[in-house]
């Protein structure tokens, strides 16, 4: 067996910082007593195999003029083979804020609302080694290896606990009850973990494991967060800057994406302020900015606000005002839902 070689590799791309700190930390723990890079020759690709073959190990080559780079490459390939695409991101330019006891504190400033999942391959890892395998000419050749047998009993360790942790989510959603808003930030948990099983059941497929089926699946979860959220009993309240108009434009765009007005007495408020500036004419071009605002409270005692900056543009003057409407009935029919779920995940 080739002995360890302890190198640190002190800078990392972006993209592999997290899939590499706990390894290289790992590796720095079971290295700590070497102090002498040693070099084994290897004779190419058939003994690699031989000492690995790729049914029991994950391998992977890095190659460069120094070994610690060539380490450093080496676990980069390595955790090549765990990535995952993670969908779910959206980015826009509102601001939403919670509403505390003590006063006001900023949820997201340019907000990224929608939750993405980043790689945790921090235990999965430690069972990687990273061997310098020869010098190839005048580069330096290191090989990654974790073993998948060992990989394995770790996912699946995971995978059971975050079935767990879901359950527990969907049970503390179920106890508050379809008509609380907090029971969405709930849902939101287990959509979010469910999000990380299957990245992790993407992991266990490299490692030559077998499918765990999860139900529900993080579809299906974000379905019912979407439908909590349409269900629950808003009435609609505006300030009276908002015109006649732009109400109705409001009320629509609202129905539009399932928020629809209750009732009065409904237990969640959604009040609305629209300030909008006189046409400005520049370039050839009439130009109009908007703030709309939206507070939600509860039974009248506010817990947060979303805040959107919307600009419109036209040759015409009498078409600035229709652009200006589109904007507002787009941004709330693809975003309201997701910003009412990004509260209810702060104030559960």
């Amino acid at each position: 067996m080739p002995t360890r070689c302890c190198a640190w590799c002190t800078k990392l791309a972006p993209e592999t910082r997290l899939f590499t700190a706990a390894l290289l930390a790992a590796l720095a723990v079971s290295c700590a007593g070497s102090t002498q890079q040693q070099r084994v020759v290897v004779n190419g690709w058939d003994e690699l195999q031989q000492r690995y073959p790729r049914e029991q190990f994950l391998t992977a080559i890095g190659e460069s003029t120094s070994l610690a780079t060539a380490q450093q490459q080496a676990l980069f390939n390595l955790g090549q083979n765990f990535s995952v695409q993670v969908t779910g991101v959206a980015k826009s330019n509102q601001v939403v804020t919670s509403i505390k006891t003590h006063g006001s504190e900023s949820v997201t400033a340019s907000a990224t609302l929608n939750t993405s999942v980043r790689r945790h391959t921090d235990q999965l890892v430690q069972g990687a080694e990273i061997y310098p395998v020869g010098l190839v000419e005048s580069n330096y050749r290191a090989l990654a290896v974790l073993e998948k047998a060992k990989g394995r009993r770790i996912l699946l360790s995971q995978l059971s606990e975050y079935e767990g942790q879901i359950e527990n989510a969907l049970h503390q959603a179920r106890q508050l009850g379809k008509g609380r808003l907090e029971s969405a930030g709930w849902l939101q948990r287990a959509s979010n973990l469910a999000a990380v099983y299957s990245q992790r059941q993407h992991q266990l497929l490299v490692l030559g494991g077998a499918s765990v089926p999860l139900e529900p699946n993080q579809a299906e979860l974000r379905q019912q967060l979407a439908e909590h959220i349409r269900n629950l009993p808003f009435s609609l309240e505006f300030n009276n800057s908002v015109g006649d108009a732009q109400r109705t434009t409001i009320t629509n765009a609202l129905a539009k994406a399932g928020i629809r007005h209750k009732q009065k007495s409904a237990d969640y408020q959604l009040i609305i302020n629209l300030e909008q500036q006189p046409p400005l004419y520049q370039d050839d071009w009439y130009w109009m900015v908007a703030q709309l605002k939206i507070t939600l409270a509860h039974n009248n005692v506010p817990h947060g606000e979303l805040q959107w900056e919307l600009k419109s543009a036209a040759r015409q003057q009498g078409q600035v005002q229709s652009r200006l409407d589109k904007r507002i009935t787009d941004t709330l029919n693809q975003e309201i839902i997701e910003q009412l779920i990004a509260l209810a995940v702060d104030i559960s």
